[in-house]
């Protein structure tokens, strides 16, 4: 029957924690708690103009509306914004080679908008069991509209022109591949009124920059002799791939103004987009404070994109132009995987007056590269405006409350520097276990002491039962009371895994963005685990299997499947204090099995970095419980054999049951022999002074 029971309050207990993941799970897509600190936005955002069913060599022209602009057929005479008479074709700028000694990425762009097609980081691969090198900011398949840099629409004098599917003409073309410029034109019949241009420029590793900063300017010259008043809608960046299949690890990010020196970073997951929720868009244009962005674009866990407008020639010397940027999504159904989720940011500027003859240019400074604490930490990117490295630390979940940034820069500055000794991050993450298990044995040694303590108390146990008998609160209550006479403490023996816990979660966030850990193996690589950001991974399955509530499995990792046999090793070398009921009886029998099951199935899809600390500190763990029972067991005994018993006549004061000479065990070496002979001779005396008083008395 008990087995029963068992068995019963197993499968329960399983039930509930899955009922509860699914739950969590429906509580973050409502409120948000699976996301990273988030800044509330501010008014409502315009859906952006709709994309043209194909490629077109004109643009189609509107009024503007109050709203936001809205494309209609264009009317039969007009201006019209026309591809200039160069030829259009893509441009490709640095270099795709891996490791390139002199470029950092490999830059293409589109004819269709002048827009970026693909972007490479030539220093790092796709993934750690792939030879593709990393490609972001890729232009979103059969959107014409959803490309990085994509000049979307231009309203001049009130009339708002489609730019979608416009082809531009490459200008010119750097014969060293470091510069690209696009153009296209405003006509009205044979009258030319506006040409635009957009150039990119990239940089060398040499520079200040490292190479993952490109510059981007859009060009309005003014080709009539009287004034004009444009405003222009054009696209940032785009979503990078995502680097895991658990939610929360793509976002949009936001620096905001706090003074004229300081930036506050905001930052939304794409999670947040809801087709149903303000035409699927976020405005990133103010924070919650009604602070201005100065900055916005996307991230991943180890990927940034980034556009900061710089302020602008030809007008007011501000960088005050944009009037409002938006993070629009594209298939954000909730029957799409998150992973597979795409979306953008659109910026629009508010009234740029162009003098007669004149030419006003827009620069951007766009960051593409990793969240790097080599790249980012450098007083270039560290600086007002830019402050990248504010992006560093992502917190995210319930658990983002223990993410605290000094507990995770410590934890940072430790394993680089095991690291620096050993060169291997799995290993770095082991000595992190020694130096923890080190700070926390005071601790775990009391708490074994006080669980072995618990664990001989059966007598005093089965006294109180049968005092009590089916008076459960009554027995519970002694029971209380008795543990506060015997001085012990039975909170002790969770009380090292719950210290443990703020760096279980701080290295989870180390693990998710420190740049050096992602595709890090451990040993070396002769092992199978290949990422340590990632899980293990002994067989990676082409598709993943979906399980109930939610779970998907993607593969078979081994690591966790090591981790719940030393859970439940562990659970059986543990000193258990005694139970005085039957229901606790099972409790701990159900523990044994569901506290192994339960970490399997929370930390199975995990980063194996994490499962590694785990299991170390758990084996570890093992290993000094055992030390410290087996010293407590000599201690013991040494107790029992060293007490010196002399046969003497009874003292008065051991006959009112006094013990005047505590037990104590015996110490070692040369302080220990001395001890005894003195107790020795101390005992000699006392023998000596009672027979003396015997005989004096007997001869009275």
């Amino acid at each position: 029957m008990e087995r029963k029971r068992l068995v019963i309050a197993i499968t329960v207990g399983l039930a509930l924690i899955l009922l509860y993941s699914w739950g969590i799970r429906l509580l973050d897509q409502k409120y948000g708690w699976n996301q990273p600190q988030q800044q509330s936005t501010s008014g409502q955002a315009n859906p952006p103009s709709q994309p043209a069913t194909g490629p077109s060599t004109r643009a189609t022209a509107t009024t503007t509306q109050a709203s936001g602009p809205t494309i209609a057929a264009a009317p039969p005479t007009g201006a019209q914004v026309v591809p200039a008479t160069q030829q259009a074709a893509s441009a490709t700028l640095g270099s795709g080679t891996l490791n390139d000694g002199t470029y950092a990425l490999q830059l293409r762009t589109q004819p269709v908008g002048a827009g970026i097609d693909v972007v490479t980081l030539n220093r790092f691969y796709k993934a750690a069991r792939s030879d593709d090198l990393y490609t972001f900011e890729n232009a979103l398949p059969r959107r014409l509209d959803a490309a990085p840099l994509v000049s979307r629409a231009i309203t001049v004098n009130g009339t708002t022109y489609d730019l979608n599917a416009v082809q531009w003409g490459l200008e010119d073309e750097a014969k060293d591949h470091t510069r690209a410029t696009y153009a296209a034109e405003l006509v009205d019949g044979n009258r030319r009124l506006l040409k635009l241009t957009k150039s990119y420029r990239i940089f060398k590793r040499s520079d200040a920059n490292e190479g993952y900063e490109i510059r981007v300017d859009f060009g309005f010259e003014n080709l009539t002799d009287k004034p004009l008043t444009i405003r222009t809608a054009f696209n940032g960046s785009t979503l990078p791939p995502g680097e895991t299949n658990r939610a929360g690890d793509r976002q949009f990010v936001a620096g905001y103004q706090v003074d004229t020196s300081t930036i506050d970073v905001g930052v939304h997951a794409v999670e947040e987009l809801k087709p149903d929720k303000d035409n699927g868009q976020i405005n990133l244009t103010n924070d919650s404070k009604n602070r201005p962005a100065v900055w916005a674009g996307t991230e991943s866990n180890y990927f940034g994109a980034v556009v900061l407008p710089l302020p602008m020639t030809g007008g007011s010397g501000k960088a005050d132009y944009i009037s409002k940027i938006v993070a629009q999504g594209v298939n954000i159904d909730s029957t799409v995987p998150t992973n597979e989720r795409q979306a953008f940011v659109t910026f629009e500027t508010s009234d740029i007056k162009i003098a007669p003859s004149a030419t006003v240019t827009l620069p951007m400074s766009v960051f593409l590269g990793p969240k790097w604490r080599k790249v980012l930490d450098t007083a270039y990117y560290n600086q007002y405006p830019r402050e990248y490295r504010l992006m560093l630390i992502i917190r995210s979940g319930m658990c983002a409350i223990c993410t605290w940034d000094w507990l995770v820069g410590l934890i940072v500055w430790l394993l680089t520097g095991i690291h620096f000794l050993f060169r291997d991050w799995g290993l770095a993450i082991i000595g992190l276990v020694a130096i923890v298990r080190l700070l926390l044995h005071p601790i775990t040694r009391q708490s074994q002491i006080s669980m072995s303590k618990m664990s001989k108390l059966g007598p005093e146990m089965e006294r109180l039962k049968k005092k009590y008998g089916d008076d459960k609160e009554a027995l519970n209550k002694a029971m209380i009371d008795f543990h506060k006479q015997q001085g012990l403490r039975p909170y002790l023996g969770c009380l090292p895994m719950f210290l443990q816990m703020p760096i279980w979660i701080a290295l989870y966030g180390v693990l998710q963005t420190t740049f050096e850990l992602r595709q890090a193996p451990f040993l070396w690589g002769f092992t199978w685990i290949k990422d340590l950001s990632q899980p293990d991974y002994l067989i990676k399955f082409s598709h993943s299997i979906p399980l109930l509530f939610g779970f998907q499995m993607d593969g078979f990792n081994l690591l966790p499947v090591f981790l719940a046999v030393v859970m439940f090793i562990q659970s059986q070398f543990m000193p258990k204090p005694v139970a005085a009921t039957k229901e606790q009886i099972q409790q701990q029998r159900m523990m044994q099995w569901l506290s192994p099951a339960m970490f399997l199935l929370f930390f199975y899809n995990l980063p194996s970095g994490l499962n590694l600390y785990i299991f170390t500190s758990t084996a570890v763990g093992i290993i000094e419980s055992k030390i410290v029972r087996d010293h407590l067991k000599a201690r013991e005994e040494a107790e029992k054999a060293g007490r010196v018993l002399v046969e003497t006549k009874p003292t008065r004061g051991s006959k009112r049951g006094r013990n005047d000479q505590p037990d104590e065990p015996p110490r070692g070496g040369l302080a220990g022999w001395l001890a005894q002979r003195w107790g020795k001779l101390l005992q000699h005396a006392e023998n000596v002074r009672q027979e003396q008083e015997r005989r004096g008395k007997k001869k009275a």
